[in-house]
């Protein structure tokens, strides 16, 4: 046991005496941290919508569903639909061909006719998935009304509504990229250690002192046992240091 608290402590002061491979090990993934942390920020912002596109639109039906559809283009602005009225067809579709816009739509009392673009797109399905629920809210509605008419004060307030609904789980602790990059880069400072220590015993040979142990009065268990114990001190002492850094400077949240 001696002897292998003796090697362990040769193994701590040999790592920090090399000041150089000691302060690289203890900084690079520090700034590494940082700096993905911080420039991949966007990637994790959960508040912005997923698309955001402008949508051209003409109206061509009564006063009804012209107040109506409106209602609807107001309300979607929040999921990052943005309508725009246009003066005819002819101007909304040119629109659309010049990639000013997702789509035209074009609303009357026949329906709700639309012009994209490109049809296999996330915006033109978001599009088509908003027009389809607010086309079978307004259907259903005026259905109704026409066989009871005295529900349509009711009936009309009701349609006041999202038409895209976002949910998530926890929204307010959700994983940050300075989170996600604490974490991942601890775990690969953990790995590049564990790689690292796969060599100690080919250190030894590189620097010709292989044999000044192999002579010594110890087991070469003792001698393993007591070069990982060593390697393992020191690079527990790196990565405490980084959980702590990336906490209490970073502010990550490690759940």
């Amino acid at each position: 046991m001696r002897h292998i608290v003796t090697i362990a402590i040769k193994e701590i002061k040999q790592l920090i005496r090399d000041k150089r491979s000691f302060i690289f090990m203890l900084i690079f993934p520090l700034v590494l941290m940082g700096v993905l942390g911080t420039a991949l920020d966007n990637a994790f912002n959960t508040e912005k919508s997923p698309v955001d596109m402008d949508v051209v639109y003409k109206v061509d039906a009564d006063e009804e569903l012209d107040e109506a559809f409106t209602g609807f283009a107001d309300e979607v602005d929040d999921a990052g639909i943005y309508f725009q009225q246009a003066k005819n067809e002819k101007e909304g579709k040119q629109v659309v061909d010049n990639g000013d816009a997702a789509g035209y739509v074009s609303v009357d009392v026949n329906g709700i006719d639309l012009y994209l673009r490109n049809e296999n797109t996330l915006e033109s399905n978001i599009l088509k998935s908003a027009l389809h629920s607010f086309a079978d809210s307004y259907n259903t509605v005026s259905e109704i009304i026409r066989v009871t008419p005295e529900k349509a004060d009711v009936l009309t307030s009701e349609m006041d509504h999202d038409y895209i609904q976002e949910h998530a789980v926890d929204s307010d602790s959700s994983v940050g990229s300075m989170d996600y990059y604490a974490i991942v880069m601890t775990t690969m400072f953990i790995l590049i250690g564990a790689m690292f220590s796969s060599g100690l015993i080919a250190d030894e040979h590189t620097k010709h002192t292989d044999v000044r142990l192999m002579i010594a009065p110890i087991t070469k268990r003792s001698i393993l046992i007591g070069k990982v114990t060593g390697f393992v001190a020191i690079f527990s002492f790196f990565i405490c240091v980084l959980v702590m850094f990336s906490v209490f400077v970073y502010q990550a949240n490690w759940g």
